[in-house]
């Protein structure tokens, strides 16, 4: 699989759009749908890879091993004002989030 799929797929798996995805980090329209012709640079890939949080080499198709590509987005989560949560709230949602698995495994 190329980067500019597996971004794509890492898009549907969390409902946003590769627009999205380019207007939160900062990049140009359209500019991750080129990517298979004009290999990015570095940094661009390593926002990408935060973003989703998942290593480089999973985006470069180096590993299937996203190392915990949906906990980060845990911590992408904004308030309505559009600020980005504080540690302490990221906590919180995380704590949340585990007291409910566990309630659910009951």
């Amino acid at each position: 699989m190329n980067i500019v799929s597996t971004i794509k797929r890492l898009c549907n798996e969390r409902h946003t759009t590769l627009n999205r995805v380019e207007i939160e980090l900062g990049l140009s329209k359209s500019s991750i749908s080129k990517w298979d012709t004009n290999m990015p640079s570095v940094d661009k890939i390593s926002k990408v890879a935060d973003y989703f949080g998942v290593t480089t080499d999973y985006l470069l198709g180096r590993t299937d091993d996203p190392k915990g590509a949906v906990f980060p987005q845990i911590l992408r989560i904004t308030t309505k004002d559009g600020k980005a949560l504080t540690e302490e709230e990221m906590q919180k949602v995380i704590d949340f989030a585990e007291m409910v698995v566990k309630a659910r495994d009951k």
